[in-house]
């Protein structure tokens, strides 16, 4: 979520652009599923 921020930030979309993050759980989330 912060590298998203950080490129919001740094204008590398223009203004309305309508962007869809998905954010699976990463480490974290693959811990919970015995990965």
């Amino acid at each position: 979520m912060l590298a998203l921020h950080d490129e919001v930030l740094a204008g590398r979309f223009a203004p309305g652009t309508r962007l869809v993050f998905v954010h699976t759980g990463g480490l974290q989330g693959r811990r919970a599923m015995g990965l």
